[in-house]
């Protein structure tokens, strides 16, 4: 239900959402797809115990 909501919600979501589907993928594979961007980016906010940016960019050295 999460992934469902994120979809609409979350920019990066939105568009993975929207690449996978006009490349052919069906909607409930998308939707997984989602979920699986979600639990990456939880990961890494409960992991870092920082609070969500939206427009995070990674620094490396």
């Amino acid at each position: 239900m999460c992934a469902l909501n994120a979809k609409k919600t979350n920019a990066q979501c939105k568009t993975l959402f929207d690449r996978l589907v006009e490349k052919g993928k069906n909607k409930k594979a998308a939707v997984i797809a989602v979920c699986n961007k979600l639990l990456k980016i939880v990961f890494g906010v409960v992991k870092n115990k920082t609070t969500y940016q939206d427009n995070f960019i990674v620094k490396s050295a």
